[in-house]
């Protein structure tokens, strides 16, 4: 597989030292699905809460970061589509886990060392019992390599969802990668893709339900690792490039 950039590597190494530390407290046995919640309050010692958060007009707010009070706050407007999706509630657990642990919360001497001192541009949300916040980066203030490293690879896939109030392409693809990791760690992974012939969506789906995540989440893990190269339209698995087989049968 090849990384995006070095940068991402370092945002995946501080998940794979966070998933040590829990299965070093015995937290984890090291088989899916990974306890997230266990994670947030005795690695990262956050809060769960559930309160109404105010969303503005077409957008969906899953889930916010309260810093001071070291809470991510689950949307209450949104319990029911959690309860149906249960891929989509540890997701956006996972995803401001991310923002605390990368971004916002923890010491800055612990923190990842290309972001300390980039600064913040929260967007202020209303919820039941105070503000919350979605923090942004300020992507010019990064070194201009990392810059040009990073958002020559993403630009493309991300800039459709540079809409007002989103997080900046790089910020969100750091927490996204940093969830994926998470909940669904490259070992356990492989592990449980070497068990099934990965044939069909119906068999990612497999996969999907024992890590508790999403079916797309598990499809672009999956890519991400190399186990899989697309899934056709009609459902069918593509482990390898079906254009570099086309080019190989023409020699």
């Amino acid at each position: 597989m090849v990384r995006a950039s070095r940068w991402l590597d370092q945002i995946e190494e501080r998940a794979y030292s966070r998933l040590r530390q829990l299965r070093q407290r015995g937290l984890w046995d090291g088989k899916p699905p990974v306890p997230i919640e266990h994670l947030i309050e005795h690695i990262l010692e956050l809060n769960l809460r559930w309160e109404v958060i105010q969303e503005e007009s077409g957008e969906s707010v899953f889930a916010c970061l309260r810093p001071a009070t070291r809470e991510i706050v689950l949307n209450e407007i949104h319990r029911e589509r959690f309860q149906n999706q249960p891929g989509l509630e540890r997701f956006s657990i996972a995803h401001e886990a991310g923002h605390a642990d990368v971004f916002a919360v923890v010491r800055e001497a612990d923190q990842i060392g290309l972001l300390v001192g980039l600064g913040y541009r929260p967007q202020r949300r209303s919820a039941t019992n105070g503000e919350v916040f979605s923090l942004h980066t300020r992507l010019r203030e990064l070194p201009r390599a990392i810059r040009t490293e990073v958002m020559q690879g993403l630009a493309a896939r991300e800039r459709e969802r540079r809409a007002a109030g989103e997080d900046s392409p790089l910020e969100r693809r750091a927490v996204d990668h940093y969830a994926a990791v998470l909940l669904m760690p490259a070992e356990q992974v492989r592990a449980a893709a070497a068990a099934i012939t990965l044939r069909s969506q119906r068999d990612i789906r497999r996969l999907a339900d024992s890590f508790l995540v999403s079916t797309d989440a598990m499809r672009i893990r999956l890519q991400e690792l190399g186990l899989i190269h697309s899934v056709a339209k009609d459902g069918t698995v593509q482990i390898t490039d079906p254009a570099t087989r086309l080019q190989g049968s023409l020699f």
